[in-house]
């Protein structure tokens, strides 16, 4: 896996909930992976966008939501480091 960090926050996308019940981040956040493995942390993401990137993304994917007044912990830093050491995340390096 290739190590890019995008930021997913931005203000041309939307934090509303589409009719579906994902968050309109979800739609950008696929789209920009384009079957990459990717890993996104957020404090919305809930079983809508879970379902979503399940259908609609054919690689890994990690999606780790993470409290939003307690923010990235150490906790959420090992999750992520074994994702990504982990066989998914690196069959796509």
């Amino acid at each position: 896996m290739r190590p890019y960090v995008r930021p997913a926050a931005n203000a041309a996308i939307s934090q509303e909930r589409r009719p579906d019940g994902t968050c309109a981040k979800t739609w950008e956040i696929v789209g920009w992976a384009a079957g990459q493995p990717f890993a996104w942390v957020d404090d919305d993401i809930d079983e809508a966008d879970r379902a979503f990137v399940a259908a609609r993304h054919p690689g890994p994917a990690l999606l780790h939501r993470v409290h939003p007044a307690k923010g990235l912990r150490d906790e959420d830093f090992e999750v992520l480091a074994a994702w990504a050491a982990g066989p998914g995340a690196a069959a796509h390096g």
